[in-house]
Order: structure tokens, then sequence, then C-alpha cells
């Protein structure tokens, strides 16, 4: 149904849902944008803490179209596009505070490379990351798995990529406890229920690339030539071979 104010189409009310929260956008001329607050807060608070709320989720509403049907035209009334929400921030604490950790080792590794000479390894380096990990393995196993969605475990692959990504590019030795913390943290999402997993199909081949580098690049201990690394679900072994 068509609404209009005088000569202008207006896209309708409409309540929508999404994992930022729920946003109740308002009857809006076609041809122009509604704004809203971010129900949990916007990234740019964090930023401009002192500043009034910000109006950072915004709306397309588009004008109305003109169908050509076999006799005659058919006049569509404005109609909303997608919301863009990218900037708000998650309804779950989790999702959020994974989130942040995710940020917090993306930080780490920029501060490593404006910090760590080349080709000169950090022994603290990769402790500072083990930290993270062991912090985002604790939050995740504390939360029931009925409350993880697929957006928890896109967060999960984030942060072992970043991870494992930066000891690949040399900035710290993938050593075999880091191994162990991503293993960890990996080790939760399998308790997931399968059709969440299903779902977040590109995550988890994600999360499986990312233990199999770790295998690949792992340093072995000076007392031995194999290692294991393992969880509830998961168990990896790693054994250095000798080239005949």
């Amino acid at each position: 149904m068509r609404k209009r104010v005088g000569s202008v189409d207006l896209c309708p009310r409409q309540n929508v849902t999404d994992l930022k929260g729920t946003f109740e956008w308002d009857y809006t001329p076609a041809g122009e944008y509604a704004f809203l607050p971010c129900p949990n807060g916007g990234w740019l608070e964090e930023y401009f803490p002192t500043a009034p709320p910000m109006m950072i989720a915004y709306r397309p509403c588009y004008p109305p179209m003109v169908r050509k049907g076999l006799r005659q035209l058919f006049y569509d009334g404005a109609f909303w596009g997608e919301p863009v929400t990218d900037i708000c921030r998650w309804s779950s604490e989790t999702r959020w505070m994974l989130d942040e950790i995710r940020k917090a080792i993306r930080e780490e590794i920029l501060d490593m490379i404006r910090n760590t000479p080349s080709n000169n390894f950090n022994s603290n380096n990769v402790t500072r990351i083990i930290y993270h990990l062991r912090e985002a393995s604790l939050l995740i196993n504390s939360v029931p798995t009925d409350y993880l969605t697929e957006v928890d475990v896109l967060m999960v692959a984030s942060v072992i990529d970043t991870s494992v990504s930066a000891g690949v590019e040399g900035l710290y030795t993938v050593t075999s406890e880091l191994g162990q913390e991503v293993v960890n943290f990996a080790d939760r999402i399998l308790d997931i229920d399968i059709w969440t997993l299903l779902k977040a199909h590109s995550s988890c081949l994600s999360i499986a690339d990312n233990l199999e580098i770790c295998t690949e690049r792992v340093k072995m201990g000076i007392l031995g030539d194999k290692l294991t690394h393992y969880g509830r679900n998961l168990y990896i072994e790693v054994e250095q071979t000798t080239p005949e």
C-alpha cells in the first residue's frame, strides 16, 4: 500500500531486527535517507566519547518505480533499501567482546610492525598474542553453545586467522604454546550444533586451514621431534620428519 504526503511518496514504517538490535524506521520521503542511533551504541563513540549520541545507522528510501505491463503501466510506491548498520555494536555481549579482542590483536600486530626490526624475532611478541587468544578462549567457553551463532564462528575464525597470519609473516615464531591456544579456541566451535556450523561453512574452512598452517609452521622444542595439541574435540599430532 502506497503512503503519500501531498505529492511525495513515503517509505512505510518498519521494524527490522538483526544481530545489531532492533531498528524502528519511520516514514521517510522517497529519495532521502532515514537515520537512527544504534541500539547498543556505535564504534565512533569510542573515539568521540563526549559527543552527543550519533545517528550512525541509516537506510535509503528509493523513489517509486514504473513497471510496464502488457496493457498498462504499474506505478509502485517508494521502497526501502537495505539498512546500513556497519558502525553499530553487536547486540550480543560475547560478540562485542570477541570483536574487541580481535581489534586488540590487530593493534598488537601493528605495534610489532612499527617496532620489530627486520628479520628479528621477539619472543615477547608471541607471548602478547597468546595472552589475547587465551582471553578469547575463556570467553567463548563461558557461553552456552545455544547462544552462539554463525557470526560468533566468523569472529573466532577472524581472530585465529589474524593471529596465525602474523606468525607466518615473521612477526613472531609459531610456537607450540601458540598452537595449543589456537586449538583450545577452535575446539569450542565443535560443540555448536551442526546446523549453525553449516551456515558458517566458510568460517569453519578458514579455521581448519589455519590449524593446518600451525602444524606446518610450528617450531619444535629442542628436546623432541613430536608434539601434540588437543582439546575435548580436537587432537593434532605434529611429527618432524628428516628428509631421506
